[in-house]
């Protein structure tokens, strides 16, 4: 992937969780240009020969090449037992992965506007924007909490919901230009937020493997900081 989080991190978290040793290849960004309408950058990279769709992040083990987010993040979810004990566990998980997904898509091609600080309450207050979308994922949080008293997204055990959610929460950590950050209104999510990054192996990767921020890089910065 590029040497940014942006739709990689999820990945690295989920393979970070289990231990599993892998390399992170980083492909250079180059901007080729600009869109003619809406001028965000456009770009383009040395991987377009070799994925499978022309883009990236890409996976390849002994078993797979892929490409695709999601698709990478369920195989090493079946691979590593990060998918749920049961099939309502695991429709729970994809639900939660999804939700996680439709919110990064919604942001990530706008930070890279001009216009990203003074377009934040349109994404933020939206019928579908990113505070309704916070109350509903807190709720399906404290009804996990109570049902299996866990820290996690489903059942008692750590999944790729938790990777996808911590990997979307981290992004809202840096304080608005309110001067408050969106995580201070949803304390249960602020509190899995910490309670993820305090595991040793989570630890172990942020001082080792962490790259760069993904907002700080295009728009001044709404992510945790580079060293957090």
């Amino acid at each position: 992937y590029f040497s940014i989080r942006a739709r990689a991190d999820a990945i690295r978290y989920a393979l970070s969780v289990r231990e599993v040793e892998f390399q992170d290849v980083h492909v250079d960004i180059n901007i080729v240009g600009k869109h003619p309408i809406s001028k965000v950058p456009i770009f383009e990279g040395e991987h377009k020969e070799y994925t499978p769709f022309g883009c990236i992040p890409f996976w390849e083990d002994e078993q797979v090449k892929i490409g695709q987010t999601v698709a990478i993040l369920n195989h090493i979810a079946r691979k590593h037992d990060l998918y749920g004990a049961t099939l309502l566990q695991q429709a729970s998980v994809d639900q939660i992965v999804q939700v996680g997904e439709e919110l990064i898509n919604s942001y990530f091609p706008s930070i890279r506007y001009p216009t990203f600080v003074e377009n934040l309450p349109a994404l933020l207050e939206g019928p579908r924007g990113v505070l309704i979308r916070l109350q509903q994922i807190q709720r399906l949080l404290e009804h996990n909490q109570k049902t299996h008293q866990s820290y996690w997204f489903v059942g008692d055990q750590i999944s790729i919901a938790d990777c996808e959610m911590y990997h979307f929460l981290n992004n809202w950590v840096r304080p608005l230009p309110n001067g408050k950050s969106i995580l201070q209104t949803y304390p249960k999510l602020e509190e899995f937020r910490k309670n993820f990054e305090s595991l040793p192996q989570i630890q172990q990767f942020i001082k080792n493997h962490r790259v760069p921020t993904t907002m700080h890089k295009f728009a001044g910065g709404l992510n945790s900081p580079d060293l957090h």
